[in-house]
């Protein structure tokens, strides 16, 4: 009797301790390992490339000259392939830690509000929206804030994007007549 006492006693310990590890592991967050980070970062470096490539036809198809907001961009844009190249070459020597992975998100901060400034084209506007992507994840991999560029907007960190373009009309006249339910 003594026996089976113990076994139970053991029994329902262990399931205790099984579900309270698989409750931490569901806190945790998901961690990728160096070789997904490595094909993440190969990635961001490569929409980085098509996302420069439409500036040039954005730059080029409109009417302003860009000026400054021109150099800023371009400059900004080196500094992401840069980062991400310092980021992807301490990974490889595995010291990649979250400060590396926050100066990537922070060039792309910078980038991100340049986009919020000023409209270019949908096609450099596209390629943004995929790089933007990349550096969503590249933020949930390295545990950084969620919505690492917006300004407190909960749709932008879900990956929606806010911004709207073109010519819209407010209906004036159907702004007073609400219903309650």
């Amino acid at each position: 009797m003594r026996r089976t006492t113990q076994v139970v006693v053991l029994a329902v310990g262990l399931a205790v301790a099984g579900a309270g590890l698989a409750m931490a592991g569901q806190q945790r967050p998901y961690r990728v390992n160096d070789n997904q980070i490595k094909e993440l970062l190969k990635t961001i470096g490569q929409k980085a490339d098509r996302f420069d490539k439409g500036l040039n036809r954005a730059f080029v198809d409109t009417t302003d000259d860009g000026g400054r907001g021109k150099d800023e961009i371009r400059r900004s844009v080196k500094d992401l392939k840069q980062a991400a190249d310092r980021l992807r070459d301490r990974v490889n020597g595995r010291q990649a830690n979250t400060l590396d992975a926050d100066e990537v998100l922070r060039r792309g901060a910078s980038i991100d509000d340049f986009m919020q400034r000023h409209q270019l084209s949908a096609h450099a506007e596209q390629a943004w929206v995929l790089l933007r992507g990349d550096l969503d994840t590249l933020a949930s991999a390295y545990n950084v804030g969620q919505g690492w560029s917006d300004s407190g907007d909960p749709s932008a960190a879900a990956g929606v994007q806010p911004r709207l373009t073109g010519t819209y009309q407010l209906d004036a006249g159907g702004s007073g007549r609400i219903r309650t339910c």
